[in-house]
């Protein structure tokens, strides 16, 4: 599912498929197992009543909660992440290189960003700029589980912001910004050599108790109580997600197995994770979840002088932060890594001598002892001199202005009418097939997509075009200077080894 996911895909054949098949082995796996007799109610309330949701409204999000929750006993979860982190990070670069050389075509959003004037938001292969930006936050969340620790802290940090900066370039995404920034603070925090351990752990302790039942009861409570200006202020705040959720929660309500609420269109999406869990999810649902996190926080929270106690913690915090404003917590995105962590510590919490199985034969271990720093440290970085790097440097921003200077400049600009926003002043275009490819011709137009004669388009002007062109050759120049030196690192190390 990494692959699938990490992909961006969301449906088709392949999609299907693989679903399918993960779903099976996991199935196998819990049944093959032995267990607790805790352990069996908790799989069995968890399993059952996902099932009966998603057979009830036709929500598969509590079911892949589930799954991956139930689905890591016996698995080391710092290997898990290590190669996950390696298989997902692959992922990432395919998706943005497949987008920078014009290999497939992906979607994405135009906005009036911050007043600043309309600027396309790619989403580089993925659904939606946000997603590419948190989808980044998780990649960074692989490798600082598996492989920061104090000494290299710094370094992981400065590579992180580096990415993020490339990133945000085009995605312009906040939240996952945000998700990325509360990360990246609580680690600081852990890994801080000023940090004293005693001011260390009360600051996890005080941190640990309060960030998830605020968030879950802020997001539910503050859309539905507030009114007037204050809900106005919250509303702009959060880019109208209170009013979606107050909106979807006043049509639907709330029933002990979940609503589906498609059929309100399109447009009306929960971005809030507990909002969403809560009314697709079903108030079981909602409870089992939380109860999940409520005990495997207080469970790392008697173990906060654990290192990996005190990482997983970050995990969940962070997660449980991002999930106020985005829906990949607790739905289908395979996004939400703090649910293996939640699944280990459980089966930590509930594991007793005697267990039991449904078919007999012993537990295999998953465990495997790896060192995965060490791991991580096979590939080494080679030792430049100071004036390699410089002309380095100097070649690849020479290289960086020829691509600002040389981007091609577009004077009007065609997209589907359902990526852009505040375009009320614009009429809707219909445009077949022949019209597209007399506008191709010209290199003075854009056409960012075409999906039908039926399918409504806008039109920007020069006027409208002068800042999104802008925008495009930064993009570009900061691209061409990143591969640049990404090349000349490749092809040093591979002079080095041979040598």
């Amino acid at each position: 599912m990494l692959l699938v996911k990490g992909f961006g895909l969301t449906d088709g054949i392949i999609y299907k498929y693989v679903f399918c098949i993960a779903s099976f082995f996991v199935l196998c796996k819990i049944l093959l197992e032995k267990h607790s007799a805790m352990e069996w109610l908790f799989i069995s309330i968890l399993l059952l009543d996902a099932l009966y949701v998603w057979y009830k409204t036709g929500n598969q999000g509590l079911f892949w909660t589930a799954l991956m929750c139930l689905s890591v006993k016996g698995i080391s979860i710092p290997k898990a992440f290590f190669y996950g982190g390696w298989i997902w990070g692959s992922c990432f670069i395919i998706q943005i290189c497949t987008h920078l050389f014009g290999i497939a075509d992906f979607d994405y959003v135009v906005h009036n960003k911050w007043e600043m004037g309309h600027t396309i938001r790619w989403a580089m292969g993925y659904t939606h700029p946000n997603v590419m930006q948190i989808s980044y936050a998780v990649l960074v969340m692989f490798f600082f589980y598996s492989s920061v620790r104090k000494d290299n802290f710094k370094k992981y940090g400065i590579f992180a912001l580096l990415g993020w900066i490339y990133t945000f370039l085009y995605s312009l995404s906040l939240t996952g910004t945000i998700m990325l920034f509360v990360f990246l603070f609580l680690s600081g925090c852990q890994n801080s050599k000023h940090f004293k351990a005693c001011n260390q752990k009360m600051f996890m302790k005080i941190v640990g108790e309060l960030t998830l039942p605020v968030a879950a009861i802020f997001s539910i409570v503050a859309p539905l109580t507030l009114q007037g200006k204050w809900f106005d202020l919250l509303n702009k705040l959060f880019q109208t997600r209170p009013y979606l959720s107050k909106t979807i929660f006043n049509m639907c309500g709330v029933r002990f197995f979940g609503i589906d609420y498609s059929h309100l269109g399109r447009n009306m999406t929960l971005d809030c994770s507990y909002m969403n869990l809560l009314i697709g999810g079903g108030i079981v649902g909602f409870l089992c979840v939380m109860a999940l996190y409520v005990v495997c926080i207080h469970h790392l929270l008697w173990k906060v002088h654990d290192l990996w106690a005190q990482k997983d913690l970050i995990i969940i915090l962070t997660v449980a932060v991002a999930a106020i404003s985005e829906p990949f917590a607790f739905n289908t995105s395979f996004k939400n890594i703090s649910l293996f962590i939640v699944g280990a510590r459980i089966y930590q919490l509930f594991q007793e001598k005697r267990q039991y199985g449904l078919i007999d034969g012993d537990n295999h271990s998953y465990e495997m002892k790896t060192d995965i720093l060490g791991a991580a440290s096979l590939i080494k970085q080679e030792n430049k001199s100071k004036k390699a790097a410089v002309i380095t440097v100097i070649i690849g921003l020479i290289l960086a202005s020829f691509f600002y200077k040389n981007t091609p400049k577009a004077n009007e600009i065609y997209g589907s009418r359902r990526f852009f926003d505040d375009i009320e002043e614009y009429p809707e275009l219909y445009l077949n097939e022949k019209d597209i490819i007399e506008l191709e011709k010209n290199t003075d137009i854009r056409v960012l997509d075409y999906r039908g004669p039926k399918e409504p388009m806008v039109h920007f002007t020069e006027n409208k075009t002068k800042h999104i062109n802008q925008v495009e050759a930064l993009r570009s120049a900061v691209s061409a200077f990143i591969i640049y030196v990404l090349l000349v690192r490749i092809v040093c190390f591979i002079k080095r080894k041979d040598s």
